[in-house]
């Protein structure tokens, strides 16, 4: 008997062991939640957007993702876009002046959302010829404040990386664009001979460009010289500018259908989703049959375009993950720790994060539009 109760007793103490040590893997995880929970208490941070909602939906798409992280992760958010920052400037009357120069504008985001508290700045960054000026003026107030600026979507200058130490970009490489673009203008070709219309092994192309002089449409006017670089001849039967604008990309193209001109095309190459989907709505109008169109973006219209054979292919750039990547980059620096702290990425030069683009095509759009 006196041996059954000594047994008894060693599997009681054995309990209570195991259920202080369990408490206690309770009170560490709760002390480790408790932990993360209080280093983002009070945190503030910014979202600075150069357009208005509506105008560029993959822009849109950015913020709403960073908008979901930052209620997420309980930090207060506060948002300066177009609409918003536009009545803010007093004029020589002393009456607000209305900013219409994005220029401008973007500054006076920046200092606001500073001024506000925030310490660490998301961005989406007004592209052009005074770019360069208006951002080192941005990273000036914002250095000078002791607040890092992580760029999405659209890259920082390198100068700016070069010149300012709290300098960041989250995105995917505009640089490899071209290259990809023409790869699956090129794979598509091959595999479909009935394209080539008239059988003369060329490819006759209409080009609808972006906005002259801007950076992302200089490069991406050079997909056809990279489709020559890969053996295949280009004939260039017309080319235009739609300013990454869906309407001005069905103007553009009901130009060609009245010309003739779209009969002489067997593909379109657009710089944009947006202008390629208003090339096919000038073309489903008129009751044209319809070149293999080739974007970029593969917003979703333009994938069930791919599936229905309208498009031929997109490129798409993970807004989602761009955004998520953005907010936790900028989290990060506001708590002092490294940019990357728990991040799957590497910081190319110390400063850019770039993810890699999808080649969408009739081949693999089913997996992108579930």
């Amino acid at each position: 008997m006196m041996k059954k109760w000594r047994v008894l007793g060693l599997i009681a103490a054995m309990g209570a062991v195991l259920a202080v040590s369990g408490c206690g893997d309770k009170q560490a995880t709760g002390a480790k939640g408790n932990a993360a929970k209080k280093a983002t208490d009070g945190l503030v941070l910014g979202f600075a957007h150069c357009c208005e909602r509506g105008q560029i939906r993959t822009m849109d798409a950015v913020e709403d993702v960073i908008r979901q992280e930052a209620e997420k992760a309980g930090v207060k958010m506060l948002f300066e876009t177009a609409e918003e920052t536009k009545h803010i400037v007093k004029g020589e009357d002393g009456k607000d002046k209305e900013m219409d120069d994005y220029y401008d504008l973007q500054p006076v985001q920046m200092k606001k959302l500073i001024d506000a508290g925030a310490k660490a700045i998301v961005l989406i960054t007004v592209q052009g010829k005074e770019e360069e000026k208006m951002q080192a003026e941005m990273l000036e107030y914002a250095q000078s404040k002791g607040v890092s600026v992580v760029a999405v979507r659209r890259p920082l200058k390198k100068s700016i990386h070069t010149r300012f130490a709290n300098a960041y970009s989250v995105g995917s490489s505009p640089e490899a664009v071209p290259a990809l673009q023409s790869k699956m203008i090129v794979d598509q070709w091959k595999k479909h001979a009935d394209w080539d219309k008239n059988g003369d092994g060329k490819i006759q192309f209409g080009l609808i460009r972006g906005k002259e002089g801007s950076a992302n449409d200089n490069l991406r006017k050079t997909v056809p010289n990279k489709i020559i670089s890969a053996g295949i001849e280009v004939q260039r039967i017309d080319e235009g500018i739609a300013n990454w604008n869906r309407e001005e990309g069905k103007a553009l193209v009901e130009g060609w259908i009245k010309s003739g001109k779209i009969d002489q095309m067997e593909i379109i190459i657009s710089g944009s989703d947006d202008m390629a989907l208003g090339a096919l709505d000038a073309l489903r109008e008129a009751n044209k049959p319809v070149p293999p169109i080739f974007g970029f973006n593969a917003v979703k219209e333009a994938q069930e375009a791919i599936k229905s054979g309208e498009f031929g292919g997109s490129l798409l750039r993970d807004f989602t993950g761009h955004g998520k990547m953005a907010y936790k980059v900028a989290e990060n620096l506001a708590l002092g720790k490294s940019p990357i702290d728990g991040i799957d990425a590497e910081l190319e030069g110390g400063t850019t994060i770039n993810l890699p683009y999808d080649i969408v095509t009739q081949d693999n759009v089913d997996q992108y539009l579930k």
